[in-house]
């Protein structure tokens, strides 16, 4: 049972987040909320080839938001066959996660990169608070995957507005995938014509072939069970779970005024570096990674910094990669009072540092005085600020 379990969970990382694309249009009939909602769900997976069953039960909240992120902020909770339990929550550009025993949270303070939905030629990944397991059972949710399917003119969307099913008056959507001509999925929503509520979604991923997966989700509702999101509420109800799971606040911008902790990492010299204070002026922890596109860019904006800073800085170049790219470190060739360090990404995960570019700023006695997120045109002039502030 736990191998079809794993199973179904890469089903669900396939199917379910490449349906939370993101639209502003409208397509009639679709059950768009952001006022508040909870229902119970039922959601039963047939697995292909083997045609086995797993079922999961969640509970489901949501309510209107004026995030600029999302219109709604959300908790879904989910348990599954084997009593194993999981959910999702997203407020206010903070999003929490805990399933298959793993928690993770982001928060858009800290880096937002994680929140923002990427496209290629072909295929539309929507950032990581609408991009859950099961966040297709948020209705605000649900609209913008309808969305996105409709604007592509060879997709086939139906709408029939009013008619009954199982004794209820219902609107249906039905919606068929189509690549290059060959239907990829086919969902059909049905929603209550008076409360627009959703009563039930039918899922068929690879329809009439052996690999062939299918999803069904039946609703129920509660009449106001609301209740309250936020990160204290949220700790509260899964007390065990943040005591067991959670390390530190996984956010670097919580490291102000604390102390860095002790750590070696292999240098580009063949030694391991070794860090230790007190240092002879303050430090500069610069995490960066060779992969990113802004490194030039980073690299550039933080050596003019220190050459303009009335204060004497040290910069240790840490790079998350294993194996830093050749062009990426070149540049740093010839970079004054500079040491490379690299395969830090156990380290930036211990320091809550989830995105590149990261700086540190440490005084001579190792206390983190300032930390900076993210790259952007003006992190010259806010590092500048930042250095001054460390001599302090």
């Amino acid at each position: 049972m736990k191998h079809s379990l794993s199973i179904t969970l890469l089903i669900l990382a396939s199917i379910l987040p490449a349906l939370a694309q993101h639209s502003t249009d409208a397509v009639p009939g679709i059950p768009h909320t952001t006022e508040p909602y909870s229902a119970k769900a039922t959601i039963s997976i047939t697995l292909p080839i083997t045609q086995q069953e797993i079922t999961y039960y969640a509970n489901v909240y949501s309510n209107h938001s004026n995030d600029r992120l999302l219109p709604v902020k959300y908790l879904i909770e989910a348990t599954d066959s084997l009593d194993s339990h999981s959910f999702f929550a997203y407020f206010n550009g903070n999003y929490y996660t805990y399933s298959g025993q793993k928690f993770r949270e982001y928060h858009w303070a800290q880096d937002s990169v994680p929140f923002i939905d990427k496209s290629t030629p072909n295929r539309y990944s929507p950032g990581v608070h609408k991009s859950g397991l099961f966040s297709f059972l948020i209705p605000a949710l649900l609209s913008e995957q309808l969305n996105h399917l409709a604007q592509n003119a060879d997709n086939i969307i139906s709408h029939t507005s009013d008619t009954l099913v199982w004794g209820k008056r219902c609107s249906v959507i039905k919606a068929e995938e189509r690549i290059n001509g060959v239907t990829s999925r086919e969902m059909e929503y049905i929603s209550d014509s008076g409360t627009r509520r959703p009563v039930r979604y039918r899922i068929i991923s690879s329809p009439a072939t052996t690999g062939e997966q299918s999803i069904e989700i039946v609703f129920s509702h509660n009449s106001n069970d609301t209740i309250a999101t936020d990160e204290q509420a949220l700790i509260n109800r899964y007390s065990d779970i943040f005591s067991a799971h959670r390390t530190n606040t996984f956010s670097a911008s919580n490291l102000t005024g604390t102390r860095l902790p002790d750590f070696t990492l292999p240098s580009l010299s063949g030694e391991r570096y070794i860090w230790e204070t007190p240092q002879p002026s303050p430090t500069a922890l610069i995490f960066i990674n060779s992969a990113e596109g802004t490194t030039a860019a980073t690299i550039k904006a933080i050596n003019d910094a220190i050459d303009e800073s009335p204060i004497t800085i040290t910069p240790l170049w840490i790079f998350t990669d294993k194996n830093p790219d050749e062009h990426a470190i070149s540049i740093l060739d010839g970079t004054p009072r500079s040491t490379i360090l690299f395969n830090a990404q156990r380290l930036a995960t211990q320091l809550g540092i989830a995105g590149t570019p990261a700086i540190l700023t440490i005084d001579k006695n190792g206390t983190v005085k300032n930390t900076l997120l993210g790259y952007s045109p003006t992190l010259n002039q806010e590092l500048i600020q930042q250095f001054i502030l460390s001599g302090n």
